[in-house]
């Protein structure tokens, strides 16, 4: 995702639709945030933003990338229909 594009998307801050997360290191808060959007009307779900919004970044994105994957696939039953970017 486009820098400008995020920044607008995280400008309004979390809501019922969306939730930020610095990192990847509290998995079971994500995947319990993931399955909370998972049965109402979707979400997104920011990794790399801080609770004020301000954008950190990741320091190694395809590693978390992938770790986020396989504990999606593996932990959250069936496997949901989600979109990494």
């Amino acid at each position: 995702m486009l820098h400008a594009k995020l920044e607008k998307k995280v400008g309004n801050g979390e809501g019922q639709r969306i939730e930020f997360k610095e990192k990847t290191t509290n998995i079971t808060q994500i995947l319990v945030e993931l399955v909370a959007f998972l049965n109402s009307d979707g979400g997104e779900l920011f990794v790399g933003v801080k609770d004020s919004g301000k954008i950190i970044g990741l320091s190694n994105y395809e590693a978390e990338k992938e770790y986020l994957i396989g504990k999606i696939e593996t932990e959250i039953t069936p496997i949901p229909d989600y979109h990494i970017e």
